[in-house]
């Protein structure tokens, strides 16, 4: 019983020590004209990491325009901060050629080092505006 005691406060101490926690992200993805980004997936980059080197920190699925993002899994939310944005097109199929109905939008929203994209990660749940991909910047 001791032992158990003992380890319960342990436990809540180092969690409560361990720092932040992860919270929401939600959001809606479409190229310029209106059209909903069919699939592919949205990277978000820290933003005080420099260069295409820095890790991916968080990943999200797209789907019929919408997407929410994790760290760990797709969906177990996101550390607050400032992160850079973006998006890949679905994998390419067989035959190495894009979807035939996936929009173009510029490359420069596929490089950590030249999207435009940067979002605010707050500690609540967030729903981001909906972010719309130019076909040139």
């Amino acid at each position: 019983m001791r032992f158990l005691f003992l380890a319960a406060l342990l436990g809540s101490l180092f969690s409560a020590g361990c720092g932040k926690s992860k919270y929401p992200v939600t959001g809606s993805i479409q190229v310029e004209g209106g059209a909903p980004l069919v699939g592919g997936r949205i990277h978000l980059h820290p933003k005080d990491v420099p260069g295409d080197k820095a890790p991916v920190s968080c990943l999200g699925e797209i789907k019929d325009g919408k997407f929410v993002v994790g760290t760990h899994s797709l969906t177990d939310g996101v550390y607050p901060g400032v992160y850079k944005v973006t998006v890949d097109p679905p994998s390419y199929n067989a035959d190495r050629k894009k979807p035939k109905d996936f929009p173009d939008f510029d490359k420069r929203y596929t490089r950590p080092k030249e999207t435009p994209l940067e979002f605010t990660v707050e500690s609540k749940a967030n729903e981001w505006p909906t972010i719309v991909l130019k076909k040139k910047l």
